[in-house]
């Protein structure tokens, strides 16, 4: 799992809204998932690397309620991770975020949680999953019993 679906899946374990990232729907080579974060005054797309591979110039971006703007890659980090300068916001909120990497802690006693998958008209969609494998360097989650499967489009959620 990558860390944004990490993020996804250990949101509702962190509490206070306030710290939740923004979702957002990214369309680029490939369709996948991204989580906004402000730092200072810019705000930054994470999304996996193979969403955006080989894309040239801007990338579209759709947060909650359709709101739309663009982005373009200004990094790549080892383990399938892009970073995205957002160069249009187009209402999208982008408000500082922290997280204090304790996911051990986060996760300790928990089995479950939910991708949220942000659709290109900017709803959203709660996937439940099942926690397979936790360890240091990944979990492995699959959909929850009667839950939809999760498909290509989803990298990141």
């Amino acid at each position: 799992m990558s860390l944004l679906a990490l993020l996804a899946v250990v949101s509702p374990l962190l509490g206070s809204p306030q710290v939740l990232p923004t979702t957002v729907h990214v369309q680029a080579a490939e369709t996948g998932q991204g989580i906004l974060r402000g730092r200072g005054q810019e705000c930054f797309v994470i999304t996996p690397h193979h969403v955006v591979k080989g894309t040239l110039g801007t990338v579209t971006i759709t947060g909650e309620r359709g709101a739309k703007g663009a982005a373009e890659v200004v990094r790549t980090v080892p383990g399938d991770l892009a970073i995205l300068r957002v160069t249009e916001r187009g209402g999208l909120p982008c408000a500082e975020w922290t997280f204090d990497g304790k996911v051990a802690t986060l996760l300790r006693g928990t089995d479950s949680g939910h991708f949220e998958l942000r659709e290109a008209s900017g709803g959203s969609t709660l996937v439940p999953v099942t926690f397979d494998t936790v360890d240091a360097d990944r979990i492995d989650v699959r959909s929850s019993p009667g839950a939809s499967p999760i498909e290509q489009g989803m990298s990141g959620a």
